[in-house]
């Protein structure tokens, strides 16, 4: 009977703690932003468990298109603004020709352990550009898991896959109206001079 009880308590204690991952990255964006302007997407991480981390190796993909940055973006001069003062040279490492859904990869490894709390850490922000000319849009920013250049480093090992969650997010562009609607303006705000002049 004891080892019965033994043997449910442990499967007890395991599905807890697997409803639970180590951690959790979500992807915050700026409000919407007018063509032309400048974003910021930040990358932030949790854990329940007092993850402690020593390595990023993140796949970020932009836009759905799956290979190559939507036309409509681009990655800033400086594209990573690095958060944490214990992480050196943080870069965001191009693409390879070779993977879908990957448009660069966050990459620094080798620092002193970061202990990630129930409060969002910030790990970076990625500066995007929007096209001058770019009309209004949605556009998903994402870590690609799935791919093997996806790491999260610990000390000893890195942290498994399947404990950590990735929350997607999306840069929402106000964009430049199209020359139709931009005339149907224009042509509203004539007609409301013209009534006040009479």
């Amino acid at each position: 009977m004891k080892k019965i009880l033994m043997y449910v308590c442990f499967a007890v204690l395991m599905c807890t703690s697997a409803a639970y991952a180590d951690v959790i990255i979500d992807i915050e964006i700026d409000p919407p932003v007018n063509a032309g302007d400048l974003t910021s997407v930040s990358f932030f991480a949790t854990s329940n468990t007092s993850q402690q981390i020593t390595g990023l190796n993140l796949p970020i993909d932009v836009g759905a298109d799956g290979m190559g940055l939507p036309a409509e973006l681009s990655f800033a001069s400086a594209p990573l603004i690095n958060a944490l003062s214990a992480v050196p040279d943080l870069n965001l490492a191009p693409a390879p020709l070779s993977i879908d859904n990957v448009d660069g990869i966050a990459n620094v490894v080798g620092f002193a352990p970061v202990t990630l709390s129930t409060s969002a850490t910030l790990l970076f922000d990625l500066q995007l550009e929007v096209d001058p000319t770019a009309p209004t849009g949605s556009f998903p920013i994402s870590i690609n898991s799935d791919g093997t250049f996806f790491e999260i480093a610990a000390p000893g090992g890195v942290v498994s896959r399947s404990d950590i969650t990735v929350n997607s997010g999306s840069v929402n562009i106000v964009g430049v109206p199209e020359p139709t609607s931009a005339l149907v303006v224009l042509a509203c705000g004539g007609l409301v001079l013209s009534r006040r002049r009479r």
